[in-house]
C-alpha cells in the first residue's frame, strides 16, 4: 500500500511539474509575442519620427525659399514704389512746365494782338494823316 501512496504521489507530482512547465512555456510564449510586438512598435515609431524629420526639414526648406520670395518682393514692391514717386515727380514737375508754357503762351497771344490792334491804330492813323496833307 505504501508504494502504492508512494506512487500516487509521484503521478500527482509530475502533474502539478507538467503543469507548471506548460504554464512556463505558455508564459514564454506570451513574453516572445510581447517582445516582437514590442520590437515592431519600436520599428514602426523610428519609421515615423525618421518620416516626421524628413518632414520638418522639407518644410524649414519651403520656408526658407518662401522667406527669401517675401523679401524679394518686398524688395521689388519697394522699388516700384520709388520708381512710381519719381515718376509723379516728374509728372508733376512737366504738368507745371506745361502750364508755364501755355500761360507764356496765352500772355504772348495777348501781346501780340494788343501790338497788331497798336499796328492797325497805327496804319490809320498814318492813313489818315497822309490824307489830311
Amino acid at each position: 500500500v505504501h508504494f502504492v501512496v508512494s506512487s500516487c504521489y509521484i503521478v500527482y507530482i509530475v502533474d502539478i511539474h507538467g503543469c507548471v512547465c506548460l504554464l512556463v512555456q505558455e508564459l514564454e510564449e506570451n513574453l516572445r509575442e510581447t517582445q516582437s510586438t514590442a520590437q515592431r512598435m519600436e520599428t514602426h515609431l523610428v519609421q515615423k519620427e525618421k518620416l516626421y524629420e524628413d518632414k520638418i526639414k522639407v518644410l524649414e526648406a519651403q520656408m526658407k525659399v518662401d522667406l527669401a520670395d517675401k523679401e524679394s518682393l518686398e524688395f521689388r514692391r519697394a522699388h516700384h514704389q520709388e520708381e512710381a514717386r519719381e515718376k509723379c515727380k516728374l509728372l508733376s514737375e512737366q504738368k507745371a512746365t506745361i502750364n508755364a508754357m501755355d500761360s507764356k503762351m496765352k500772355n504772348l497771344e495777348q501781346r501780340i494782338a494788343e501790338l497788331s490792334e497798336a499796328s492797325k491804330l497805327a496804319a490809320n492813323s498814318s492813313i489818315y494823316t497822309q490824307k489830311n496833307l
